[in-house]
């Protein structure tokens, strides 16, 4: 801390922070006068949701009564525990954070008594709240929401959040006479500024990344596109390619570069570099033009379109399938399409973080009902798409912690910049979805979960029977996955044939999946038998090992990728470099 204080300088800051504050202030009103009437947590009906919980207290007396005595006893404990503080005896916590919670990392809140004791009673009411969700006796769904939406308020409360009661950041305001508040203030005032429908923190340096320079610029070129694709060919590296050609098939909801980041996070570089001849389809970002295309279309316009051509070109009768999440549920329904039609052109199917059945889908299902999905189409008619910036503003609530508060204080209170990092900025960097396309997705598979329900789903006029699905199906899962949790992906295992080789990698959705080899981080488990065991029975038996598993996979998909030989020429068939241009759309 400093020695003297410079009171010039106090005055001089606190006045400029005064300053920025009247202006910040005035850009808050002036958006909340011209935002739109809903917001994403007003259609979640709040109120509703705590009205059933408060009901289901009201109307179990005995249960209201134990709530009550036992917050009254956890109280009287950390009274103790305090009075034992100030005393000079060092008793141990009562309430321990999670080893990955970051929130409480700073020595000050165990050594420092003040932080001690804010942090213990924010824990204490944490767990408390919990409890109460745990014993309350309304239907999942209620429940389901209400979890939620104390996750957001305790989140949103908790001691870190604020400058007074977070040591890190009263400290720095200490030693910096509030420069780090100045800067604080810039950061968020230029958030507001770049901020459209929805506010939206800056999460990394933006500046440090250019799609085709140093993210997403591994070598290719655009072979074939029609309205919603372009399909491009990357330039293989090694002299021999395998003869079974892969498709990837990313998720729309994000662009595809989430699989080619910088060169040394890039896994199509790294199957490159393994002996395959890779094609993959880059999404459009679709506007108002484009709202009529449907589910069917994206069947249709993209992988099925993708295949015929890749076999044209390449005069080969078959190929590999590689999904990731939204990506790997359309490849399942796409092979379940071409499984009708008796065409057995897809030889194995890789698929990443993939949903079958929805049913626990995890908190995302918050989301779902039929009062928001008729909100959400209401608003998708109005507008013929649905803004990505919602469904990105949706999967950061879900982790609000990590996707929010974190950089609420590095930015605002700190006062720092974000650093670089590629994952974030593909991760900003958001897509529109179309209205028809939309609205049948969340309807039919989240709502109403009919895809993992024999012949209950049609696309194309075909009905989809995921049970038919005999060829080899590589099924990769992360452990931490908030989009995609693993023991909905598992469910998987029963849905499709029995060629089922299923893994779970460590940590989440996305890092899960980009975690290359050289840099010797997480683990995965391994199990073969699948097929008569549930989900926690697979993970006691699995083997577990260290680093990336893709090693693992490339091994899997060597035993269907044919002989080695010549690479294709497509050179006569070459539309623009890649990444193409459907990529670089805002």
């Amino acid at each position: 801390m400093q020695s003297k204080i410079d009171i010039q300088k106090v005055s001089f800051n606190s006045l400029k922070i005064l300053e920025k504050y009247q202006i910040l202030l005035g850009k808050i009103l002036q958006a909340e006068s011209s935002k739109e009437k809903d917001s994403i947590l007003d259609s979640l009906s709040m109120s509703k949701t705590f009205t059933e919980v408060l009901s289901s207290l009201y109307t179990d007396p005995q249960q209201l009564i134990n709530l009550q005595a036992k917050y009254i006893k956890n109280s009287i404990e950390l009274l103790n525990y305090s009075l034992k503080k100030i005393v000079g005896e060092n008793p141990k916590s009562i309430y321990q954070p999670s080893k990955k919670d970051k929130r409480f990392r700073d020595e000050s809140w165990d050594k420092n008594f003040f932080f001690n004791i804010i942090q213990q009673t924010y824990l204490m009411n944490s767990e408390w709240l919990n409890s109460v969700l745990t014993n309350i006796n309304v239907e999942s769904k209620a429940k389901l929401r209400a979890n939620f939406f104390i996750k957001q308020i305790t989140n949103a409360l908790a001691p870190s959040n604020f400058i007074y009661t977070n040591p890190t950041v009263l400290k720095e305001t200490i030693d910096s006479y509030g420069e780090n508040l100045l800067k604080g203030l810039d950061n968020f005032i230029e958030d507001l500024d770049n901020s459209k429908h929805i506010f939206d923190i800056n999460r990394t340096k933006n500046s440090n990344f250019e799609i085709g320079k140093n993210i997403a610029n591994t070598k290719g070129y655009v072979i074939y596109q029609n309205d919603l694709m372009q399909l491009i060919h990357y330039t293989p590296i090694t002299e021999k390619t395998y003869s079974i050609p892969l498709l990837v098939i990313p998720p729309w909801i994000n662009k595809y570069y989430i699989l080619d980041l910088t060169e040394q996070d890039s896994f199509i570089k790294w199957i490159l570099a393994n002996g395959y001849e890779v094609f993959l389809i880059s999404w459009i970002n679709p506007d108002a033009k484009l709202s009529s295309k449907s589910f069917d279309n994206y069947m249709l316009e993209g992988p099925i379109e993708a295949i015929n051509f890749i076999k044209k070109i390449t005069n080969k009768k078959h190929v590999n399938l590689f999904g990731y999440c939204l990506g790997g549920t359309l490849a399942c329904i796409t092979q379940a399409y071409l499984t009708n039609k008796e065409d057995t052109t897809v030889k194995s199917a890789t698929l990443l973080a993939t949903l079958l059945d929805f049913k626990d889908s995890g908190d995302i299902l918050v989301f779902i009902d039929d009062d928001q999905l008729q909100k959400i189409e209401e608003k998708m008619l109005e507008d013929g798409y649905y803004d990505g910036n919602y469904m990105s503003t949706t999967f950061s609530l879900l982790r609000s912690n990590d996707m929010i508060w974190s950089f609420f204080i590095n930015n605002y209170l700190l006062g720092k910049e974000p650093i670089p990092f590629d994952i974030l900025y593909w991760n900003a960097d958001s897509t529109r979805l179309p209205a028809k396309m939309h609205s049948f997705y969340l309807r039919n598979m989240y709502l109403e979960n009919n895809l993992c329900k024999p012949n209950k789903l049609k696309v194309a006029n075909t009905p989809i029977d995921l049970g038919k699905i005999k060829i080899p199906c590589y099924f990769l899962a992360a452990f931490d996955d908030h989009i995609a949790p693993w023991k909905a992906t598992f469910k998987a295992t029963k849905l499709i044939g029995n060629k089922i080789k299923f893994v779970l990698s460590g940590s989440g959705h996305v890092a899960g999946v980009v975690n290359p080899p050289n840099k010797k981080k997480y683990h995965y488990w391994v199990n073969d038998d699948c097929n008569n065991v549930d989900s926690t029975k697979w993970l006691n038996h699995a083997t577990k090992y260290d680093g990336s598993w893709w090693p693992n996979w490339i091994e899997w998909l060597k035993t269907y990728s044919g002989e080695l030989t010549s690479p294709t020429n497509v050179e006569k068939y070459r539309i623009e470099k890649a990444p193409g241009s459907y990529v670089l759309m805002k």
